[in-house]
């Protein structure tokens, strides 16, 4: 066992005493890490969403704000065709919908009385899987806190997809 020991400390010594081996081994990739850092730091993922509520009612205003809370997300109030044609040019991310009769089934739901859960429409582009992933996790994690307490789903989003340019 103190041969093994004698040897490792010899070959450590070896190593170390090699600049060129210790510089390529440890020091080139933190100049990578630190260079790439640099380079795409502040990649903000602000998500503009248009916001279509056909329903008005006190359960679709307490959903806009669960939405306009989450950080990065900034919400812009529009008709379901303005929005997709915003949506189809670039200017929103994704297009969600709340269609009439969300607050009469969510209140239903959350009563006690098993039924469907009410429907969001969640529109994104297929050509944007990174920003399609990011909407799917803001209204996951939204749908996740509305949908808490271990029972059926009170709301789940209904996905559709919009070609944009």
């Amino acid at each position: 066992m103190h041969a093994l020991m004698a040897l490792t400390r010899a070959n450590i010594k070896s190593y170390m005493r090699d600049r060129a081996a210790v510089f390529w081994t440890l020091a080139f990739p933190l100049v990578f890490i630190v260079l790439f850092g640099l380079i795409f730091q502040g990649g903000s993922s602000d998500l503009t969403l248009a916001w279509v509520d056909d329903d008005g009612s006190p359960e679709s205003a307490q959903l806009r704000a669960d939405f306009a809370a989450q950080p990065g997300v900034a919400l812009v109030d529009l008709s379901q065709d303005a929005a997709i044609s915003d949506m189809q040019v670039g200017n929103v991310d994704s297009v969600i919908v709340v269609p009439a009769g969300y607050g009469a089934t969510v209140l239903a739901n959350s009563q006690g009385t098993p039924g469907a859960p009410a429907q969001v429409e969640v529109y994104t582009d297929p050509s944007r899987p990174n920003v399609t992933a990011e909407v799917f996790q803001v209204v996951g994690s939204v749908f996740g806190v509305v949908n808490l307490a271990g029972r059926p789903p009170i709301v789940i989003p209904v996905v559709e997809t919009v070609q944009t340019q």
